[in-house]
């Protein structure tokens, strides 16, 4: 069994220095995660619907809404196995079936929070993902662990191709 995501996130976060002033800056203003078209389901939405669009977008979990477009819960893939022992058929929606459905914890953020309460939030809740909400908790992204991860690569591949390189001959 390899090394989780999560984990190595974990060990960068606790060598990185926290005082860099990139932890300052707002996730949204850094560009991490996912904005604009999320995939969401509703509340209403069949089991099968929801399963097939987790499984057809390469997601491993969809934010559920409210007929308001508020968010309410968090659908997972993995959910279907408890849901669907519940269920007569996949045509059930989630609130037909058990309106406290999710066996994911929901944890939600802002664009305007920094990345270094991000990262304090996800590795106090061990959360794989955050769903951006705006002041009236609807969905505007989606912020996952392998997100952050990315960044971090990035950000080191730009600050090495930044720095002056040493020269092979000593002056």
């Amino acid at each position: 069994m390899g090394i989780s995501r999560p984990a190595v996130l974990g060990y960068v976060v606790a060598n990185y220095p926290m005082d860099s002033s990139m932890f300052a800056y707002s996730i949204g203003d850094l560009g991490i995660g996912t904005y604009g078209r999320v995939f969401t389901g509703t509340t209403s939405s069949p089991l099968h619907a929801l399963l097939a669009m987790c499984m057809s977008k390469g997601i491993a979990a969809l934010p559920i809404t409210d007929e308001d477009g508020v968010l309410v819960d968090m659908f997972s893939r993995y959910d279907v196995m408890h849901i669907a022992a519940e269920a007569n058929t996949m045509d059930s929606s989630i609130m037909d079936i058990n309106p406290t459905f999710s066996s994911t914890q929901l944890f939600v953020c802002s664009r305007k929070d920094s990345l270094r309460s991000v990262l304090q939030h996800m590795m106090q809740t061990s959360a794989q993902r955050l769903v951006c909400v705006n002041e009236h908790k609807r969905v505007e992204g989606v912020i996952t662990v392998g997100d952050i991860f990315n960044f971090f690569i990035q950000y080191v591949k730009d600050e090495e191709a930044s720095s002056p390189k040493q020269s092979d001959h000593a002056a």
